[in-house]
């Protein structure tokens, strides 16, 4: 079986070629990473925190996060990149698919698109960016190469985001 040609020779190669790779997106990505804090009441008599990470998909602050860190929060609060945080508000959430849409306010902020996910292979290598700490300015960023499945996205957020628009 003869395998096409690859310019690279070895593995070190080969793993600067990824790194290489990987630390472009985290360049690109970066900015628009952000991190979650929550409050919420456990039960009558107590509260607890919770911490999660998202991304800006707008400039006008509609932010995409995973449902069960913001469900039943009764307070959220979001800090940018750049260390300025905001108060959020739940525009909508799923949990059957664990996405939910935040919004702040703030604008012209760094966001990104969404690509086709239809020109994905299974076994596509993806690179996924949380940031979980913004102590003293630094954002220790967790990068994980994940497998690219077929997921649903951002369904159901259609209607109540029409519905919850705050612009």
């Amino acid at each position: 079986m003869n395998l096409p040609y690859s310019p690279i020779h070895d593995d070190n190669e080969l793993l600067d070629a990824y790194s290489n790779a990987v630390i472009s997106v985290v360049e690109k990505v970066g900015p628009s990473v952000v991190q979650i804090q929550t409050n919420k009441n456990v039960s009558p008599t107590t509260q607890g925190q919770g911490l999660g990470s998202g991304v800006i998909i707008t400039p006008d602050g509609f932010i995409l996060t995973n449902s069960h860190v913001v469900h039943g929060a009764r307070k959220i609060d979001v800090t940018l990149a750049d260390t300025r945080a905001f108060p959020a508000n739940v525009i909508g959430e799923d949990p059957e698919t664990d996405l939910a849409v935040l919004r702040i306010g703030a604008g012209q902020l760094p966001s990104l698109e969404f690509a086709d996910s239809k020109k994905l292979r299974v076994g596509q290598i993806a690179v996924a960016e949380t940031q979980r700490d913004t102590r003293q300015g630094t954002a220790l960023r967790e990068i994980n190469a994940i497998l690219a499945i077929k997921c649903k996205l951002l369904q159901g957020f259609r209607n109540t985001s029409d519905k919850h628009d705050s612009s």
